[in-house]
């Protein structure tokens, strides 16, 4: 790998125990010079990598005391890449070329002086805690392959986005999430091109990680906002157009406490749990914050609690008794399924079972097609459905 700068600048300034680090260039760029596969050299125009990046600037603050701390930020004009193989017998191509602008990170981190990094378990509980925000302004790439199996292209652009994470004795927290995301793609084995796009795509997830005898909070959300598909897509179950082909919206929040009962990132512990088939945890509580569904002409929106009570797992056959209750609104249901069933997707019968079902589990609200419902468990256990009994 050959390895090239331009106006490279690194100073390293203060005092032992308490340094910064600088280091900037105005353009950094890394080449696969050459490739040996057996002990025998591979001809350039076989393989090909080329990695750039422009405008970098890079700072390490470091200090070191019981523990040693570390704080970086980092930014990035602009990262260009292309990659190329070709199968030297003739059977296969593989090129991807691409770029991503306006790239910062941003990060923290304490880490113990002394610990096995592979033992991640133990690292937590001696003190290391990090986080970082990895972020762009934009980005593009465009792929195009063949071989024996098939062969086609793909390309996407999107408006940038972000990766966070952080780890520490309350647990691993992750998101991630695309703005005005493309996508495209044709291959032999399809006969449509297949295009799709989204104003945002994102989802985040907290979980413990430790043992406790304490519950411990966890969440995951997932976000899908004004997603559309070509026509083409469409038109493979809806040729006539029967379905509202509006953007698409999905958006489910769900928060709750759990009791973690070994510690995840222990391998020894995982193996025993492995064996034994134990059980992992102990959920205590359950909300969804938020649940908005809208898509084809129907829109499913919702939200609830519940707490479990782990000391009693015969009331609901091994599950433990919940305690709380959920409020659905649907809007436009019943008119989706009767172009579904127009449609031939969904038989007549099924549909028939599926309005009984809303009829046990919903009311009608006041707007035209609009279906209410609120589920319950009482504390006698009974579950109740918009104020009847139905367990």
């Amino acid at each position: 790998i050959g390895f090239d700068q331009t106006d490279p600048v690194m100073s390293a300034t203060g005092a032992p125990g308490d340094l910064t680090y600088n280091y900037s260039a105005s353009a950094v760029g890394m080449a696969m010079s050459g490739l040996t596969v057996d002990g025998v050299p591979v001809p350039a125009d076989i393989a090909k990598v080329n990695f750039a990046m422009s405008d970098l600037a890079y700072t390490v603050h470091s200090t070191v005391g019981d523990l040693r701390s570390l704080q970086q930020n980092m930014s990035i004009a602009g990262v260009s890449y292309d990659v190329a193989f070709t199968d030297p017998e003739g059977e296969g191509t593989f090129k991807l070329v691409g770029a991503m602008q306006g790239i910062a990170m941003d990060g923290s981190g304490v880490l113990p002086l002394d610990g096995d990094p592979q033992d991640m378990n133990a690292m937590l509980s001696a003190g290391l805690d990090f986080d970082g925000t990895f972020t762009s302004t934009g980005g593009n790439y465009e792929l195009t392959f063949n071989g024996p199996e098939g062969s086609g292209t793909a390309n996407s652009t999107s408006e940038g986005g972000e990766i966070s994470i952080a780890m520490d004795t309350n647990g691993l927290s992750y998101g991630i999430q695309q703005r005005n995301v493309d996508y495209n793609m044709l291959i032999t084995e399809f006969p449509l091109p297949l295009s799709i796009s989204a104003a945002e795509i994102g989802t985040t997830l907290k979980m413990p990680l430790q043992k406790s005898s304490d519950p411990q909070d966890f969440g995951i959300e997932v976000l899908l906002s004004d997603f559309t598909m070509s026509d083409m897509i469409w038109g493979l179950f809806d040729p006539s157009g029967q379905l509202p082909r509006d953007p698409a919206s999905l958006l489910v929040d769900l928060s709750g406490q759990a009791k973690v009962l070994f510690n995840f990132l222990d391998p020894t512990q995982a193996a025993i749990l492995d064996q034994t088939g134990a059980t992992p945890g102990e959920l205590n509580a359950l909300t969804l914050n938020a649940l908005a569904l809208d898509a084809a002409g129907a829109k499913l929106t919702g939200e609830g609690a519940f707490t479990f009570d782990n000391s009693d797992l015969v009331t609901f056959d091994g599950m433990p008794r919940p305690l709380g209750g959920i409020n659905l609104n649907l809007v436009g249901g019943n008119g989706l399924l009767d172009k579904l069933v127009g449609m031939g997707l969904v038989p007549e019968e099924q549909a028939m079972a599926a309005r009984m079902m809303m009829g046990l589990f919903a009311v009608p609200g006041d707007a035209p097609d609009t279906l209410n419902s609120r589920i319950e468990v009482n504390a006698e256990g009974h579950v109740l459905a918009n104020g009847q009994r139905i367990r």
